[in-house]
């Protein structure tokens, strides 16, 4: 059974940040963040955004075993500042899935609604001052700082759901 449940305990936190990990973990390219940053990122007053802003983690499940993790964000000032109702999502890692990758949309996009978005833009992870966007090519070399990583078949899972390239 595949289910998504919003992060609520540090346990939950621990797992969100911890998962990207265990995810590449055969992926010689892969370069984990560090533990702490992530933690401080993600921690409501160890960051400024959430002086102004809101996000929800996400952790998804298969018969117990993380499989999934991804993050709704509303960034209250790019929205004031552009006079948008833009909902975010970022964080996002998934098995080769697509029904696991659709439950995590699914979660991102009612928690974006139920706060007044009316579009998803991403992946951003709070804004441009953090890592966004997602590798599309060159996959069989390390990522450069700010730069994200992630498997070539995240394309076609984003392409399926609707998502297409700027």
């Amino acid at each position: 059974m595949k289910q998504v449940l919003p992060v609520k305990t540090k346990r939950q936190l621990k797992a969100f940040i911890d998962f990207p990990h265990v995810l590449y973990k055969d992926d010689p390219y892969y370069v984990p963040e560090l533990y702490i940053a992530q933690k401080d990122l993600l921690t409501p007053g160890k960051h400024p955004f959430h002086e102004h802003s809101q996000l929800q983690l996400f952790l998804a499940y298969q018969d117990d075993k993380l499989v999934g993790r991804i993050a709704a964000i509303l960034n209250n000032n790019h929205n004031a500042f552009n006079q948008a109702q833009d909902g975010f999502f970022g964080f996002f890692d998934c098995v080769e899935d697509g029904e696991v990758a659709n439950l995590l949309f699914q979660e991102v996009h009612q928690w974006l609604n139920q706060k007044g978005a009316t579009t998803m833009i991403g992946p951003v992870n709070f804004s441009t001052n953090e890592t966004c966007g997602m590798l599309v090519d060159g996959f069989d070399s390390s990522p450069a700082a700010m730069m994200p990583y992630n498997y070539p078949y995240y394309i076609p899972l984003l392409e399926d759901l609707g998502f297409k390239r700027r």
